[in-house]
Formats: structure tokens, sequence, C-alpha cells
């Protein structure tokens, strides 16, 4: 899990890159939880990257009480200073996104925290609910 997750912290961490210093917006500083999760996962250091994952999922989780008490529709007056239609999609996907960005570092906080990811499982450990792994057997066959 730490080396697919260091991988789309490092995206994270650019797009915030851009959006400080060349989209206007230099109260940005997504770059830094995403950098220190970036980094803690590109390490392997599983415990720290908990701690970074968590700072990431506040980061998004203070926008929720403005979008709960605004609406989207609030959100774009506050923001586009209008209610248009495209001040209203950008609301609403910015609202999507926001939750779903909640709900991903929230999961990727839960499962470096339970440790399920990269854990050996033994064929014992199938009556924990989990499956028995096994590597698919490839033959080797013309493709026509």
């Amino acid at each position: 899990l730490l080396q697919s997750v260091w991988k789309i912290a490092i995206f994270y961490m650019l797009w915030a890159l851009y959006n400080k210093y060349l989209g206007g917006r230099p109260q940005e500083l997504g770059h830094v939880s995403f950098g220190l999760l970036a980094l803690t996962s590109y390490l392997e250091k599983r415990y720290l990257a908990m701690g970074a994952c968590g700072l990431v999922v506040l980061n998004f989780a203070v926008v929720i009480p403005l979008v709960v008490s605004k609406g989207p529709a609030g959100l774009a007056k506050i923001i586009w200073k209008d209610t248009s239609p495209m001040s209203l999609a950008w609301a609403y996907t910015f609202t999507f996104y926001i939750l779903s960005n909640v709900a991903l570092w929230s999961y990727v906080l839960y499962t470096l925290y339970s440790g399920v990811v990269g854990r050996a499982r033994s064929s014992s450990s199938s009556s924990e609910g989990g499956a028995e792994y096994e590597p698919i057997q490839h033959q080797q066959e013309g493709i026509l």
C-alpha cells in the first residue's frame, strides 16, 4: 500500500504546488501534508505515514462545515460571487471532490492502521474473513 500511496501523494503535492504558485492560491497548504505523506510512504514508515495521512484527512475535512452550512449554492456565491450554472457545477464538483477525498484518505488511514495490506496470510487466516491467494498460472499460447 505504501508504495502506491507515495506515488498518489506526489501527484496531489504537485497539484497543490501548482495551485499555490501558478494557480493564484497563495493560501494553499496541501503540498505540506501530501509532501509528508509522500516522504513517509516512500520510506515505508507506517506510523509516520498514518500521522501524515491523518493530516491529509484533516486538510480536506476542515472545508466540510463550510459546505454543510452554506450548501453548494452558497459556496458558489462565496467563491465566484454568483450562482450561474457554471458556478453551481463547480460547487457541486468541489463538494464531491472534498467528500470523496475524505473517504479515500480515511480508508487509506484505516488500512494503514489495521495493517491488513502487506501482511502475509496463511491458509489458517482464511477463517478471519480473508481469502487465500492463489497465483494465476499463465499458459503461453499464441495470440491468434
